[in-house]
C-alpha cells in the first residue's frame, strides 16, 4: 500500500508540473489554449469566446495605446502566474482524489473535504479572473470601458455556443425545422 501511495505521489507531482509547464496529457501544448485544463477544470465567464485566461474578446473593438498595453500585459503576466499556481495546486488535489477513490479505508468525512477542496479551487480561479478583468478596466478611458463593458455583457458562456454548434449539426444532418429559432 505504502509503494503504491508513494507511486500516485510521484505520478502526481510529474503531472503538476507538466501541466504547470502549460502542456497536455501527452506532453504536447494545447496551441492557443493558454495551457491545459487540469482534469477537466471548468473555464467560465466572459473569456470563452477567445484563448482561455485572456481577454480578447472583452477588449475587442478598443484600440490601446502604448502605455495602456505594457499595463496589460504586466498585468496578463501575473494573471497567468497565478492561475498557473492554482491549476497547478488543484491538478495535485486532482491526484490525491484519485487515492480517494481506490483506497478502502476512505470515510465519507474524507471525500467531503476533498470536494470543498476542490471547490475552493474554482471559487479562488474566479476571484482572480473576475479581479483581473476590473484592474483591466481600471486602466481604460471612459469611452473604452463603454466599449468594454457592452463586450463583457453580450459574450455567451461555452455551454450557450456549444448548444448553438449542436443545432447547426442537426440542421445540417436533418434539415430546418418549421419553428426552429
Amino acid at each position: 500500500m505504502k509503494r503504491i501511495f508513494l507511486t500516485a505521489l510521484v505520478l502526481g507531482m510529474l503531472a503538476g508540473s507538466v501541466i504547470a509547464q502549460g502542456r497536455g496529457m501527452h506532453g504536447v501544448p494545447h496551441p492557443g489554449k493558454g495551457g491545459f485544463s487540469p482534469m477537466g477544470a471548468p473555464w467560465m465567464g466572459f473569456d470563452s469566446a477567445s484563448h482561455h485566461g485572456e481577454m480578447h474578446g472583452a477588449l475587442r473593438g478598443i484600440d490601446l495605446n502604448e502605455k495602456q498595453k505594457k499595463s496589460i500585459a504586466k498585468l496578463k503576466r501575473d494573471y497567468r502566474m497565478k492561475m498557473i499556481e492554482l491549476r497547478s495546486d488543484m491538478a495535485g488535489t486532482h491526484a490525491k482524489g484519485k487515492l480517494l477513490i481506490v483506497s478502502d479505508k476512505t470515510k465519507d468525512s474524507d471525500i467531503k473535504e476533498f470536494a470543498d477542496k476542490i471547490s475552493s479551487f474554482g471559487r479562488k480561479m474566479m476571484i482572480q479572473k473576475m479581479n483581473h478583468s476590473r484592474t483591466v478596466r481600471k486602466i481604460l478611458t471612459e469611452e473604452q470601458q463603454v466599449t468594454f463593458d457592452n463586450n463583457i455583457l453580450k459574450e455567451r458562456s461555452h455551454g450557450q455556443k456549444k448548444g448553438e454548434h449542436m443545432r447547426k449539426r442537426m440542421r445540417k444532418w436533418h434539415g430546418e425545422q418549421p419553428f426552429a429559432d
